[in-house]
């Protein structure tokens, strides 16, 4: 009996499924993130920065990339919170659970800040925005010239694109300026990217 056997990278049908799959694993992470977010800010103790650190884990667990806690006395506090999704270049938004996955998807990388005025007014806010968004060519030349073939090996690559991408503002120094301009202008309030 035969089997199929793949000699060498996988060839881009195959890179397009791992690339479909990853973006249904995303999608889930990301609804499951944004439900914790939305428990955390409802029912999390965060007046002291032992308890937002607390709070900092219990997000990055959830499915966070990346979490930055400025902390502060009085529930007075700002997190920024890193993730990534799948998204859809032709409909200019985000790929959610049971969406179809589109021919050419891209992932986006969002940056999310949630902040805290603190003392005791419970105004608690939270806006996130997509800063850096990876195309499904990049995507599918990572599945097949680097030899990617699961969803995880995959989200680790785009793992490495991200971290380089920050890793060149910060040098730039520009990595904070960045994060509150996405979080404050990179999109208007009707979703269109200015």
């Amino acid at each position: 009996m035969h089997g199929i056997q793949s000699v060498g990278f996988p060839p881009e049908r195959h890179a397009d499924r791992v690339v479909a799959a990853m973006l249904r694993q995303l999608a889930e992470t990301r609804k499951t993130l944004w439900k914790t977010i939305a428990d955390t800010i409802a029912d999390s103790s965060d007046g002291s920065p032992k308890a937002q650190r607390k709070m900092e884990q219990r997000i990055r667990r959830a499915g966070a990339i990346q979490t930055e806690l400025t902390p502060g006395k009085r529930g007075k506090y700002t997190l920024l919170i890193y993730d990534f999704t799948g998204w859809c270049p032709r409909r200019d938004a985000e790929i959610q659970v049971g969406d179809k996955i589109p021919e050419k998807p891209w992932i986006a990388c969002n940056i999310g800040v949630l902040r805290s005025e603190g003392r005791g007014r419970e105004n608690v806010s939270y806006r996130a925005r997509p800063i850096l968004f990876i195309t499904h060519h990049a995507i599918s030349r990572a599945a097949q010239r680097i030899g990617v073939r699961t969803p995880d090996d995959l989200i680790f690559t785009v793992k490495i694109i991200w971290r380089a991408a920050f890793k060149l503002l910060a040098e730039k120094g520009r990595h904070k300026e960045v994060a509150s301009a996405a979080a404050a202008r990179l999109a208007r309030p009707d979703g269109r990217r200015q």
